[in-house]
């Protein structure tokens, strides 16, 4: 047996080798994607009212599916863009893709809420603020994690600088990389990046719960509802 869903984004030599057992919904998902050949339904599962409910299938790749893989890879090394509404007005974010939680799942005040990385190791966040602001701390919840953890500013060139870089073990007694700055960072542009030591040059689900950026201002904070 198998889940249609593990097959979808990465290459599996063993899918010849698998039934899956799918809701119609998923199929029609799977079959819409263009990465699978025409599959061989070998039951259907119906509700008692009659109506489809499930679907015992077999599938394969297409010819293709590596050229498929490789564009779809390539889309997501693209960061993700966004406008944050904050008490220090719109800022732009971009970051890698993530496929729990959003960025705002960083500043709601919890730390149990995951932002996870997709897969890219390491996670980048870039945070651009309208003005030019003095950053005095950030701390990064990562609950469990053998990470290093870097922060650079960007100056008025446009080139980045490495402010602080940290390697440490976290977890749920220690879960926060911590960074103070004395004297202040002044720019407009901070870059966050985390990185899994134990999995340098691999795929990696990079997990991040809290982060808190403090200013000369304060803290920067996101309206929630």
């Amino acid at each position: 047996m198998g889940l249609i869903k593990d097959y979808m984004d990465v290459y599996r030599a063993d899918i010849d080798q698998k039934i899956f057992i799918t809701t119609a919904g998923e199929y029609e998902r799977a079959i819409g994607s263009g990465k699978f050949k025409e599959p061989v339904i070998e039951d259907r599962i119906l509700y008692p009212n009659g109506k489809l409910g499930f679907l015992s299938v077999r599938l394969r790749y297409e010819d293709n599916i590596a050229e498929i893989f490789k564009a779809e890879r390539l889309e997501r090394l693209k960061p993700v863009q966004q406008v944050l509404i904050s008490s220090f007005g719109p800022i732009i974010a971009r970051h890698s893709h993530q496929d729990i939680g959003t960025i705002l799942s960083l500043f709601d005040n919890d730390p149990k809420t995951l932002l996870r990385g997709r897969e890219l190791n390491p996670f980048v966040m870039e945070f651009h603020f309208q003005n030019l602001e003095s950053f005095t701390k950030i701390d990064l919840n990562l609950f469990y994690s053998n990470s290093t953890v870097t922060i650079s500013s960007k100056d008025s060139k446009g080139n980045w600088k490495i402010e602080q870089s940290k390697s440490q073990q976290t977890n749920k007694e220690n879960p926060l990389a911590s960074f103070q700055f004395a004297p202040a960072v002044q720019t407009q542009d901070i870059r966050i990046e985390v990185l899994y030591r134990d999995k340098v040059g691999l795929d990696a689900n990079v997990h991040l719960y809290e982060l808190i950026i403090e200013t000369s201002r304060g803290r920067v904070r996101f309206p929630f509802r």
